[in-house]
């Protein structure tokens, strides 16, 4: 934490204790560890950020690089804000991996098909987040040929802009910043990001590059 406050101006939202029990989700009512907890912090950072600048509906995390914990600080801070009383869905927007399967091998509808036009209501993307009532998710969908083109497209704005009136808060999951262009492409719909850096992966000497997405106007 030190090493951030020190070299960047970003706002620092929290710190996640590492989850040795390596459960996705690890967020619910009941539980007062300290990952929980850290997750309540966040939130309630988020919310503070929001109250200073513009009311914030669209978050999206990214990371410098890959197995920072994007997914699992998305899902749970969705679950947090869910607990909160905040209408959430979850928008797994990777989509340059597989998507989640129906019991017979059947890729679920998700995100591809609807950038793609193969799909045209939100409501057949949108399904509850298994083991965690209340949540709603939209998975990736299969692998397009052309992920950059398909959120380049006028689809991914209609998306955005439905979603905003039926839920307070849409988080994003996406890929790392600047290993493909994803990232930077969906900030254009983005209210605010969360730049996930875990310790131990990211080498101190790629803060300034943050700085700059920062001050430039990415995060």
């Amino acid at each position: 934490r030190k090493d951030l406050e020190d070299n960047l101006s970003i706002p620092f939202l929290g710190e996640i204790p590492h989850n040795r029990k390596k459960e996705l989700m690890v967020v619910s009512r009941e539980k007062r560890d300290g990952v929980s907890e850290a997750f309540r912090i966040v939130r309630t950072n988020v919310n503070f950020i929001q109250n200073e600048q513009k009311k914030s509906q669209v978050l999206m995390l990214t990371s410098f690089n890959p197995s920072s914990g994007k997914s699992f600080i998305s899902h749970n801070l969705a679950a947090s804000l869910f607990l909160a009383g905040k209408r959430t869905v979850l928008l797994e927007m990777d989509i340059r991996k597989g998507s989640a399967k129906d019991d017979e091998g059947n890729v679920l509808p998700g995100l591809t098909h609807y950038l793609s036009g193969r799909v045209n209501d939100p409501d057949d993307l949108i399904r509850p987040y298994i083991g965690f009532e209340g949540l709603d998710v939209i998975s990736s969908g299969p692998l397009p040929p052309n992920p950059s083109e398909l959120l380049l497209g006028q689809a991914l704005d209609v998306l955005i802009e439905l979603l905003k009136e039926r839920y307070e808060y849409i988080i994003i999951d996406t890929v790392p910043y600047g290993m493909v262009a994803d990232a930077q492409i969906i900030s254009r719909v983005v209210d605010m990001c969360i730049y996930v850096i875990r310790e131990g992966l990211m080498d101190r000497r790629r803060l300034p590059d943050i700085e700059d997405l920062y001050t430039g106007g990415f995060t």
